[in-house]
């Protein structure tokens, strides 16, 4: 390759070949002349330690500042789940949060945009939606929820960010600085503060959210605003701060004793004095966790640290923090700041309720050997909101199916599901699901296991909860309806079983036609087919075959069901013989696995004729006896292969 010539006469340069180019690779040289640099060259250009001093505490701040940012969202999420366990009403008959019944005599009713229950109108927040001109109402932890994506991000990236929820055995935690200065930022120490706590307002918002309790909210959120305003301006005049009955320097939490109405009050004697670069931080943090109008509902909170001449009758320690707990808890019904997302794994599950509860009916057709299970809905229990079923998406809500199972020998040959519900904690699915080839032995040792879950695009489904049914709890012919509360999931019992060396079983129709001469042979359907493929299921079809047969011309095959355990035929086959010569034959049936590529499978398969026994013969024997009558029997396979005439 030749080179090739650029610019002017007077300044040419020369475009290098690739010889020229494989050679300055090797030498590492670069690309030109002026890429080239001498080890020299490389040491002058490192990054000096004071450099790489700079860069580590630029990452370390960085690092700092997620941490906070995760600490703030893990309380807005702790808040709303507060909200969510302190409603008190079932969003039916109820006012949602504060309980109130509706009816001619009581307050007017709203039907919440998002959770479709029904709120009061002091609980509910009027708004509209997008260019609509009608308003939309919304009950005030839903606007919580829409306001904490917008806050957290969690709109951007369709999940709520990575987030620590504070610890709960600890109300008031201390926060450690934003950004390390090279100087030590000087903090005043303040002395131990404690609480106290009277009951009486707990009892009274739980009987009646009244008007005279908004006011009091509204008053004591104008109180805070206005302290919180002069503290701001006397630090930034270089002041010291002297706050007498607030003070929010990382407080530590202090002794919680019962005493009178004046409830939760703490005051700070000695001033306090904050250095600007910790103001925002303090200030936020406090106004998080010590909200008045947060509390206007379960007490007020105040500043003191005089509790040695506060102190009255001591309780004891648990009992004290789950006063406060319930402090805290009741007052996220009328906080204004909507800074909460729902959480999933907030919802404790130790406790069976909270899964939700199931209504399904189950009914045994004896006649037809059938077991049919309908399953209704996943409803609303009252005691706690939105326990329909457990949410396990980030939005707070799940994408719930039924599957079910019979137990010993779960698989996927007596797997049955329902369809997928979309977006709701409170499905109704109203559809029946039909074991077919259960017997009367089968309903004295099986149990019938109904699972809830929830379907997931991107990961494994998610199990929800389950219930089980022994069904011999079942009569004949007779409905039985459930109402069950999902449980945990239970461990299944492995124990050797009978039925996981089933092949499956068959329905099959006899009937000798005496206007044609012949025996009709009916393959209605398999159920519970072993599954011979990869993927846990198999291709089936049926052969029949009447022996004997000199001239081998009485072989007949349905057509291949794909990928099932449970295959459908509904086929007829008719065998041309007289009635006196049937007696001597003998049925045999054979299901397979169709495969491409290589050799079927063998199934199972069932003889019918005189030579059989149990139920075979009896099914054979009614045939005989009862000309022009169809008649039809459930078998089971079994692995062995009946006759010499069946390599597939």
């Amino acid at each position: 390759m030749t080179d090739t010539m650029f610019g002017s006469e007077n300044e040419q340069w020369v475009c290098p070949n690739d010889r020229q180019l494989m050679l300055r690779a090797k030498l590492h040289t670069g690309w030109s002349i002026h890429t080239f640099q001498s080890e020299r060259q490389r040491k002058a250009q490192a990054l000096e330690k004071r450099e790489l001093d700079l860069i580590m505490s630029v990452i370390h701040r960085a690092e700092q500042l997620e941490l906070i940012e995760q600490h703030r969202i893990g309380r807005l999420v702790e808040r709303l789940d507060n909200m969510r366990s302190s409603a008190m009403g079932n969003g039916l008959s109820q006012c949602l949060l504060c309980g109130e019944v509706f009816g001619l005599l009581g307050s007017s009713s709203v039907l919440c945009l998002d959770c479709c229950m029904k709120v009061c109108t002091k609980c509910g927040i009027e708004t509209t939606a997008g260019g609509q001109k009608r308003t939309q109402w919304l009950c005030k932890i839903c606007s919580e929820q829409r306001e904490v994506w917008k806050r957290s991000g969690a709109w951007f990236y369709k999940a709520l960010p990575k987030h620590i929820r504070p610890i709960k055995d600890s109300i008031l935690d201390n926060r450690k600085p934003v950004i390390e200065r090279g100087e030590q930022l000087p903090v005043a120490r303040s002395a131990p503060i404690s609480y106290t706590w009277a009951q009486s307002r707990v009892y009274l918002s739980e009987s009646d959210g009244s008007d005279a309790e908004l006011s009091e909210c509204s008053s004591d959120r104008k109180t805070f605003a206005s302290e919180t305003n002069q503290r701001r301006d006397s630090e930034s005049s270089g002041g010291q701060v002297q706050t007498p009955q607030s003070s929010f320097t990382s407080p530590t939490r202090g002794n919680v004793h019962i005493e009178s109405p004046s409830s939760l009050v703490s005051e700070q004697s000695s001033s306090s004095s904050f250095n600007p670069g910790l103001e925002d931080e303090v200030i936020d943090h406090s106004r998080t966790l010590l909200t008045p109008p947060a509390l206007s509902r379960a007490g007020s909170l105040r500043s003191s640290s005089t509790s040695q001449k506060s102190e009255g009758p001591q309780a004891d320690a648990n009992r004290d923090e789950d006063d406060l707990d319930q402090a805290f808890g009741a007052t996220a019904l009328v906080a204004s700041k909507k800074e909460e997302e729902p959480d999933v794994e907030g919802y404790d599950s130790d406790d069976s309720t909270t899964l939700g509860t199931l209504d399904f009916s189950l009914l045994y057709d004896q006649e037809n050997n059938a077991l049919h299970c309908t399953i209704n809905k996943a409803k609303l229990p009252v005691p706690r909101y939105k326990k329909g079923l457990k949410p396990m998406d980030h939005n707070g809500l799940s994408d719930p199916y039924v599957k079910l199972h019979l137990l010993p020998g779960a698989s996927k040959a007596n797997k049955l599901r329902t369809k997928t519900l979309r977006n709701t904690l409170n499905p109704v699915w109203s559809e029946t699901l039909t074991y077919y080839g259960i017997t009367d032995e089968d309903m004295v040792r099986k149990t019938l296991r109904i699972s809830v879950c929830d379907e997931d695009k991107f990961r494994h489904n998610e199990f929800i909860g389950e219930t089980r049914i022994p069904l011999k709890k079942l009569k004949p012919n007779q409905t039985k309806n459930f109402s069950n509360c999902l449980e945990k999931q239970l461990p299944i019992d492995k124990t050797d079983d009978k039925s996981l060396e089933e092949r499956g079983r068959i329905m099959i129709s006899l009937k000798y036609s005496s206007q044609k001469s012949g025996l009709v042979v009916g393959i209605i359907r398999c159920a519970h087919l072993a599954a011979m493929d990869a993927n846990g299921f198999s291709d089936p079809y049926v052969k029949t075959y009447l022996k004997p047969d000199e001239n081998k011309k009485s072989k007949h095959k349905t057509a291949v069901k794909k990928k099932t355990l449970n295959p459908e035929f509904n086929e007829e086959f008719f065998y041309e013989i007289k009635y006196a010569d049937l007696s001597k034959k003998t049925l045999e049936v054979t299901v397979w696995d169709y495969d491409i590529g290589k050799s079927n499978d063998f199934i199972g398969g069932v003889s019918l004729g005189i030579n059989a026994s149990g139920e075979r013969l009896k099914h054979w024997f009614d045939c005989l006896k009862n000309k022009d009558k169809k008649i039809e029997r459930w078998h089971t396979l079994t692995n062995e292969l009946p006759g010499s005439g069946y390599n597939d």
